[in-house]
């Protein structure tokens, strides 16, 4: 039988991450910072179990010949998560983003889908950091996709929430503004080495870049934050320019600033009062 996964709004899963951090803050008597302490959240606060295993062989799913899995994690109706051990930081730290963004996306179901984890297992397969994961059960395509694109949501407002992400953000940019693209093009340091020229060009207006030049800029800029959160430079600019924080600044900008709808300012506002106040961080 298949499930309606109902829609749930942006604004609505920056707030529920933000609202089981509190939880997490006012019960364990602690006041968080980047990088957020999933396993706890998980294991001390939801009450769930991680264990790492094989989950090709758990779910009879040969593994692909070149040996890298595409089935990252599992979480069950018992509250078990489980991780494939290909994921495991202790054995592979390189994948240490990865398998916190799967921690996180899994308590994304636990949050959200109950009724379909009363069922049956949800196993995610393929890169769930880009937004494109699959997803075995027997849900219908759309749902399916739905309960996906909600978990993946609520894993990046947890691993990276609002009043931390505006913090950081103002300390390397020294301002809310987004970093428009457009506006660094003259500064050959935001351009690939072997497209220097055509920043030198393009400063001088006698061509015009074409889509993908922004993409060293953009990690380059991902990058600088990724290592506070403990995500990779992939979710980390995800995350910005979901938020509008990263854009080309002319007619082919891939997103649209959200500030006024998430209230970043309001956010930033807040946290550097109780930051002035009591040395730390105040979640709204």
């Amino acid at each position: 039988m298949s499930r309606f996964v109902p829609y749930i709004a942006d604004e609505a899963i920056e707030r529920d991450s933000v609202s089981l951090i509190k939880e997490f803050e006012r019960v364990r008597g602690v006041a968080i910072e980047p990088p957020i302490p999933i396993e706890d959240i998980l294991e001390k606060h939801l009450k769930l179990r991680i264990e790492f295993d094989d989950l090709h062989a758990r779910h009879n799913v040969p593994r692909p010949e070149h040996g890298q899995t595409d089935i990252l994690g599992a979480i069950y109706g018992d509250g078990s998560i489980f991780i494939d051990e290909s994921l495991d930081p202790e054995e592979k730290p390189e994948n240490e983003g990865r398998y916190r963004f799967t921690l996180a996306h899994e308590a994304g179901h636990f949050r959200y889908h109950q009724d379909l984890l009363a069922e049956e297992a949800l196993v995610v397969a393929a890169d769930i950091e880009t937004g494109q994961p699959e997803m075995r059960g027997d849900v219908n395509a759309q749902h399916l996709n739905r309960a996906e694109w909600q978990a993946n949501r609520f894993a990046s407002c947890l691993l990276v929430p609002l009043p931390l992400l505006a913090l950081e953000w103002f300390n390397w940019m020294k301002s809310l503004r987004p970093f428009v693209f457009c506006d660094f093009a003259q500064d050959p340091r935001w351009w690939r080495p072997s497209e220097r020229r055509d920043a030198r060009l393009f400063r001088d207006r006698m061509v015009r870049p074409n889509r993908d030049v922004h993409d060293y800029a953009f990690d380059k800029v991902a990058s600088q934050l990724a290592p506070i959160f403990d995500v990779s430079t992939q979710m980390m600019r995800i995350r910005l320019e979901t938020l509008g924080l990263l854009s080309l600044g002319n007619e082919v900008s891939p997103t649209e600033p959200k500030f006024s709808s998430l209230n970043l300012e309001a956010y930033f506002n807040a946290a550097k009062a109780r930051q002035a106040a009591h040395g730390r961080v105040i979640w709204r």
